[in-house]
């Protein structure tokens, strides 16, 4: 490739046009017996598999996992209530096609986020747009968009990810106006996208965590109406975290000691 033509495709910014050409000139002996239409296919296949890379990972950034490095595949099923079949089959993503719900349920430290960040992972994969925040955080900052007078605009944000999930949900009380914002995000949402809600707390504890009235019963229907529950576990995974942590420190210790 001649730099005139280099210059050309910078200027229409197809860098990594450039970078597939170049692979196959550095791998001539390889591409040289391939006729022009199986180079240029094989240039088409490189720049898409890398652009399209580069969109999952803008998705994972976007989306803000509280685990980046979480997966469906580490998830740790032993002893635990979780079917693994059913869990790989909310990978496929199916259950955003029908705006179901996901309620994940379970005691502190049961892997409620890290499963709930592996579905979210997986959404990113499939290019559908997720994002992930803590419902402390999300009320929080609609409160500073209220004084900024952008709480509308803050509110439609929300409601655009096909994915969303609220995490530490119902973890504190909520004032009138929280109550009032939860509403109006999930009326909004309602039979159009799935949201995704992680927590101790079971259903049959929300309404009066909701404040017990109307907007409660309205809330109610619109998540759980068409929804699945999944419970975690009373497995503690801190502690198996921490007790495989401890283990691979023996085995590296032992194995560093065996060496002096």
């Amino acid at each position: 490739m001649n730099t005139e033509t280099k210059r050309k495709l910078n200027a229409m910014l197809m860098h990594d046009f450039i970078t597939a050409i170049e692979a196959q000139e550095a791998n001539s002996s390889m591409y040289l017996p391939m006729s022009f239409d199986d180079r240029f296919n094989a240039i088409i296949d490189d720049v898409y598999q890398q652009r399209h890379n580069e969109k999952i990972q803008r998705r994972i950034k976007i989306a803000k996992l509280r685990y980046p490095e979480a997966s469906i595949a580490n998830i740790y099923f032993k002893s635990r209530s979780l079917n693994e079949g059913f869990i790989k089959q909310l990978g496929t993503m199916r259950f955003i096609d029908s705006a179901t719900n996901i309620i994940i349920q379970g005691f502190t430290g049961s892997g409620k986020t890290y499963l709930s960040c592996a579905l979210a992972k997986e959404a990113c994969k499939k290019d559908i747009k997720t994002y992930t925040i803590r419902l402390p955080e999300l009320l929080q900052k609609r409160s500073e968009e209220k004084i900024l007078h952008r709480e509308n605009k803050y509110l439609h944000k929300l409601a655009s990810f096909s994915l969303l999930v609220i995490d530490e949900w119902l973890i504190f009380n909520l004032s009138e106006d929280d109550i009032k914002f939860l509403y109006e995000l999930f009326e909004l949402r309602y039979n159009r996208v799935s949201t995704i809600f992680v927590g101790q707390y079971p259903v049959k504890d929300w309404h009066p965590r909701l404040g017990g009235g109307a907007h409660a019963d309205s809330i109610l229907d619109r998540i759980v109406h068409n929804s699945i529950t999944i419970e975690s576990g009373k497995t503690n995974m801190r502690e198996i975290i921490d007790s495989n942590k401890y283990k691979s420190c023996l085995l590296y210790t032992s194995d560093a000691a065996d060496e002096l």
